[in-house]
């Protein structure tokens, strides 16, 4: 089993926000299970850190070595061209086509992107979001 973390819930890894300690309760119950993301998030999180102030630039250099990355390939683009709804932004549909491409191997995909829950939901993917109260996030 694996957890995909999208930027929405990695950035709360590294700056402290409403649900930063939901998050880092919720991952450390399980210290076994690997954390993946996409190579997209590389620039995604790393952007924001630097939107918040260079200082949190090495924390999420530090937390992205932690997680082992899926490529953007061929197979995920394609995927993320088919992902429902059409009006799902192209961000969120790579997001999500590169959980969905995990299988029965996926435990869960972090998200705090409602859009993002809701898509992902909807294709029958597990969706949490410890600390929220979104609709989207299925308790666990």
């Amino acid at each position: 089993m694996v957890i995909f973390l999208d930027t929405s819930a990695l950035a709360k890894l590294v700056v402290e926000e409403a649900e930063s300690a939901d998050l880092a309760a919720w991952l450390d119950a399980r210290p076994d299970t690997p954390l993946v993301t996409s190579t997209l998030t590389r620039v995604e999180l790393l952007r924001a850190a630097r939107r918040r102030g260079r200082s949190t630039v090495p924390r999420a250099i530090a937390l992205l070595a932690e997680l082992a990355l899926i490529p953007l390939d061929d197979p995920v683009l394609d995927a993320a061209v088919l992902q429902d709804p059409a009006e799902l932004r192209t961000l969120e549909a790579l997001h999500t086509a590169s959980a969905a491409l995990l299988g029965a191997e996926l435990d869960a995909l972090v998200t705090y992107d409602e859009r993002m829950a809701v898509a992902a939901t909807a294709a029958g993917i597990p969706v949490m979001s410890p600390g929220s109260t979104s609709p989207a996030s299925t308790p666990r």
